[in-house]
C-alpha cells in the first residue's frame, strides 16, 4: 500500500516531518490521509487503532460513533490531551491574541490519532477534503498557521481542522483517554489539567509517549472523574 501512494506519503512528510521523532517515521503514519483512495471501494468505513490501547467498552459501541457524524464530517478524531497543539502553534497564538487555535476546549487544542473513524465514502465524495491533499493548499495552511509539524497525519488532522472543523467529528476524549503527562512539566499543571481533563466513563485507555497501561489508575488518580479503579484484566476487545 505504502508504494502505491508514495507521493502522498511524501506530501505529508514534506510539511508535517520538520524533525524525526523515531517511533513516527514509518509510512504509516502519513498515510492514513489517503484511505479513501488506498483501500477498494467496497470498504466502506475503517476504525484505525494505535496498538498502545485498552478497551474497556465494546468496540462497537465505538462503531455507532459513525451514526452521529454530522453531513459535512468525513472522519471522527478525538483530542490531543496535552498542550502540544499550544506550543506548537505559538507563533501563530502570539500574532492572534484570543485565538481559539491551541487553545484548552471548547477551543481547538488539536487531534490525537490513537483512535481514529473514517468514513471513507464521505472522504472518497468530499470535494472540499480532497482539495486539501495538495502541495499547493498545504504550503498555504502552514504559511497562514505558521506551522512546522514532526507528527504526520496527526498534524495533517489538526491544521486543517483548524480552517476547516467541519470536516471532523469530535470523537469524545472517552474513546481515546491519553495517559501520558509529559507535558505538565514544560506548561505546569494548572494549564496541562485544562488539556489533559476527561469528563465521564473511560472507554479507550491510550498509554501514549512514556505512559504504561499498567500505571492507568496511578496516572488517572489527579482527575476526579476518573477516580474509580480501571480493572485492566477485564473487558477485552470485541467484535
Amino acid at each position: 500500500m505504502a508504494e502505491q501512494n508514495r507521493a502522498a506519503i511524501s506530501l505529508i512528510r514534506k510539511y508535517f516531518f520538520s524533525k524525526d521523532v523515531g517511533r513516527y517515521s514509518d509510512d504509516i503514519f502519513f498515510l492514513s490521509q489517503v484511505f479513501h483512495d488506498a483501500f477498494p471501494k467496497r470498504l466502506r468505513k475503517v476504525i484505525f487503532l494505535d496498538v498502545d490501547l485498552k478497551f474497556l467498552s465494546d468496540i462497537r459501541l465505538l462503531h455507532q460513533e459513525f451514526d452521529n457524524f454530522e453531513p459535512e464530517n468525513v472522519i471522527g478524531i478525538g483530542p490531543d490531551l496535552q498542550p502540544q497543539y499550544r506550543v506548537d502553534f505559538s507563533k501563530y497564538r502570539s500574532d492572534h491574541p484570543g485565538t481559539s487555535v491551541g487553545s484548552s476546549r471548547p477551543g481547538k487544542q488539536g487531534f490525537n490519532t490513537g483512535v481514529v473513524l473514517f468514513d471513507l465514502d464521505r472522504m472518497r465524495n468530499s470535494s472540499l477534503y480532497n482539495s486539501l491533499l495538495n502541495d499547493t493548499a498545504l504550503g498555504i495552511l502552514c504559511k497562514k498557521y505558521q506551522f512546522e509539524g514532526y507528527l504526520g497525519h496527526q498534524d495533517f488532522y489538526t491544521l486543517t481542522g483548524m480552517e476547516y472543523p467541519e470536516l471532523y467529528y469530535n470523537l469524545d476524549c472517552a474513546w481515546n483517554r491519553q495517559l501520558d503527562v509529559g507535558w505538565k512539566n514544560e506548561v505546569g499543571k494548572e494549564l496541562f489539567d485544562k488539556y489533559h481533563q476527561c469528563e465521564g466513563k473511560i472507554h479507550v485507555i491510550h498509554a501514549n509517549g512514556d505512559a504504561l497501561l499498567k500505571d492507568a489508575n496511578m496516572l488517572l488518580k489527579d482527575y476526579p472523574v476518573n477516580l474509580y479503579s480501571v480493572n485492566l484484566e477485564s473487558r477485552p476487545l470485541q467484535i
